[in-house]
């Protein structure tokens, strides 16, 4: 849709920690379609979230803290 060809990195709070497993599963199952070189979820997206990343797409996840900076360079 928007043209761009290839996502390097899905940042941010997903706010899925008291989401049902279902709705998890679909959310990881996009990020894999997309296949994204990193995706960085903040505390809010949840440990329910965050395992799912882990389990699916181990790689690709990194998991950042307080005080975490992200630097993309080209």
């Amino acid at each position: 849709m928007s043209g761009i060809q290839k996502v390097h990195a899905i940042v941010g709070g997903f706010h899925l920690a008291p989401a049902p497993d279902d709705i998890v599963a679909k959310t990881v199952a996009v990020f894999k379609d997309i296949n994204p070189d990193y995706i960085i979820p903040m505390h809010c997206s949840g440990v329910n979230m965050i395992m799912a990343v882990h389990m699916a797409m181990p790689k690709t996840l990194v998991m950042p803290s307080t005080g975490t900076r992200v630097v993309f360079g080209v």
